[in-house]
């Protein structure tokens, strides 16, 4: 499929998959690094990849943490102390447990969003790391 047929109709959200649409944000993202050399400290948590049960057991051990979205910017801008992006497909359904820890990270201090679109996702990470979100 190709990325024009992903990225849905204006407006529409992402059609790929979330893998997908995390790894165009991430690639697009990367474009702009002499602009945003913070942006090299951006991580991804691999909350959201089906594991088999050893795995998933000896993850959860050392600390993986369900609902934590996908994306953690560690840079502290405006008011906020750090941006988390949770990405969605265009009608994805957010678990409840995500909708918790979205809620817990913003009460902490942080910016906790839900995007269905790389695009968008990048254009919040651009305003976010020049403090243009308040």
């Amino acid at each position: 499929m190709e990325i024009d047929q992903r990225l849905g109709k204006k407006g529409g959200g992402w059609r790929g998959s979330e893998s997908e649409l995390q790894i165009e944000f991430v690639t697009r993202a990367m474009l702009f690094v002499a602009e945003a050399p913070e942006i090299l400290l951006m991580y991804a948590i691999p909350n959201g990849d089906w594991r088999g049960f050893s795995v998933a057991k000896k993850l959860k051990a050392e600390g993986l943490n369900p609902g934590i979205p996908d994306i953690h910017v560690p840079v502290a801008r405006s008011r906020y102390i750090g941006l988390y992006i949770e990405f969605k497909r265009a009608g994805g359904p957010v678990k409840e447990e995500q909708w918790e820890k979205i809620h817990a990270l913003t009460e902490q201090g942080h910016l906790a969003i839900l995007c269905d679109s790389a695009v968008v996702a990048l254009k919040i990470l651009r305003k976010y790391l020049k403090g243009e979100i308040e």
